[in-house]
């Protein structure tokens, strides 16, 4: 054991929070990264996020080695097998970190050993990043035992992560996703509400943080949802907004731990709170920049409700791109090894960019219809949502004082113009599948004439279109948990 510790503590420490001040980076801006969302941020629809920004760190879904561990036993075949699906991803997803589940030592070294060996098309690592989720809540009730529940004990986290670091080395920096407490048990017939819900402390959230971080395994510093994981008695959706916010916990973290890099996560509603959060004027924060304090901000939920407006991301000062200590893999000019020929002018080309992806992938038969069409059922929804409260607002001098509708960040003509890319990539995704769409009174030429016309748009008509291309209950699950009272992960 000591070997072990002696071996971490001679790494360079690496903290961007530090080397930005050194530099003299004060505005350098903060990260932004995209949480990983169990059956959504799979290789598709990572894929059309990065069309829409080069500047977003993306997440994978969180890869449960317990499932290696149970199905692959030690069948070389089937561990090599089960590796190879859990990092694929198409090359162009990079700064993509990602993220394991579990409690075993010996199956999280090796998923982080192969996953180091991974290399990119054109060189560098597959991976920016490599995470140990102990923030999920919802593992525990299944019978796992990790997740959240790992904040139980520090020390033993501590020996999975540093099991980890052995097989990352220098290049794959570990990090960590975590809440700021654990709740045991949260009686499942109260009202829910804030004002019961039990007090975070601080005190087991430092204690915890230290004890993990302490021998130098956890170099890509932490993730924190600022609210507390209930382990038995409510449900994952409710776990996302009954516990209470408490950035100030965050915050006072990253102020009490100045060598590790922090991520805030939890509650952010959208691109726009998200720039409020990193100009400091939320109260909670006791309108005090975050700059120089976090290292990132991080979306979950709010996501999959405005997939479109990534595209905003790259524009904004707030935020910056991605860099590390493999940063000499990265182009000279977009910080973050995507070529500027990849990442779409506009949010039209995005999806255009996007569907002809899924064609492809349909026509090789290496992807199922209705698992590229998911992120597409995002997009319809927020397009829909969005073009109807331009069409509203015209018509409704009353609309705008429904505060419960959000105006939608991108103008109206780009939402147009995305409605009919999307509207053509499902004739394209349909021909590779050797069929037509079903619609025959309309098509994308009549679709185009009348976007440029300025006339009507058959939004619900494209809703249709969806449920007929990937099947009409798959269509509605992903809708349902779209609008689930959530807004983050």
């Amino acid at each position: 054991q000591n070997a072990v510790q002696c071996s971490f503590q001679i790494l360079p420490k690496h903290n961007s929070r530090l080397n930005s001040a050194r530099n003299g980076a004060e505005n350098e801006g903060m990260k932004f990264h995209v949480a990983p969302m169990q059956c959504y941020t799979n290789r598709h629809l990572r894929y059309l996020l990065r069309q829409l920004s080069r500047k977003a760190v993306l997440w994978t879904e969180m890869e449960k080695v317990e499932t290696y561990r149970t199905t692959a036993g030690t069948d070389d075949d089937e561990t090599h097998a089960w590796l190879e699906r859990a990092v694929r991803h198409h090359p162009i997803e990079h700064p993509l970190v990602l993220q394991l589940g579990g409690n075993d030592p010996e199956s999280l070294s090796r998923a982080t050993e192969y996953a180091s060996s991974v290399r990119r098309t054109g060189g560098g690592g597959a991976f920016c990043g490599i995470n140990l989720n102990c923030g999920c809540p919802s593992v525990e009730s299944g019978g796992a035992d990790y997740g959240a529940t790992l904040m139980r004990d520090g020390r033993s986290t501590r020996h999975l992560l540093e099991a980890m670091k052995m097989k990352a080395g220098l290049h794959l920096p570990v990090s960590v996703k975590c809440r700021i407490g654990i709740v045991e048990n949260y009686g499942a017939h109260s009202d829910e509400t804030t004002q019961e819900f039990p007090e975070a402390s601080y005190e087991p959230l430092a204690e915890w943080v230290h004890e993990i971080t302490k021998t130098g395994a956890v170099d890509g510093g932490l993730v924190v949802h600022a609210r507390t994981a209930v382990l038995s008695g409510l449900s994952p959706v409710k776990n996302r907004h009954v516990p209470p916010l408490r950035y100030d916990l965050v915050e006072r973290l990253a102020d009490d731990f100045p060598g590790l890099d922090i991520c805030l996560n939890g509650g952010v509603a959208g691109v726009q709170h998200a720039r409020t959060l990193a100009q400091g004027l939320a109260g909670n924060l006791d309108s005090e920049p975050m700059k120089g304090k976090f290292d990132g901000i991080m979306l979950g939920r709010s996501v999959l409700e405005r997939p479109l407006d990534l595209f905003l991301i790259d524009s904004d000062p707030l935020f910056r791109f991605h860099s590390g200590r493999n940063s000499n893999e990265h182009s000279d000019n977009d910080g973050g090894g995507l070529s500027l020929g990849l990442r779409a002018t506009s949010v039209e080309s995005a999806i255009a960019n996007y569907c002809d992806y899924a064609a492809n992938a349909v026509a090789r038969k290496e992807a199922a219809v209705c698992d590229v069409a998911m992120p597409l059922v995002l997009v319809s929804e927020q397009l829909q949502e969005s073009l109807d409260y331009f069409d509203e607002n015209r018509h409704d001098h009353d609309y705008e004082a429904d505060i419960t509708r959000t105006p939608p960040l991108l103008s109206e003509e780009q939402l147009r113009k995305a409605f009919v890319a999307t509207w053509e990539g499902l004739e394209h995704i349909a021909d590779a599948r050797g069929t037509k769409l079903k619609q025959t009174k309309i098509d994308s030429t009549l679709v185009r004439v009348a976007e440029q016309h300025g006339e009507h748009l058959p939004i619900k008509k494209l809703s249709k279109l969806l449920k007929q291309t990937m099947g009409k209950k798959v269509a509605n699950k992903v809708k349902r948990n779209r609008s689930e009272n959530t807004i983050s992960s």
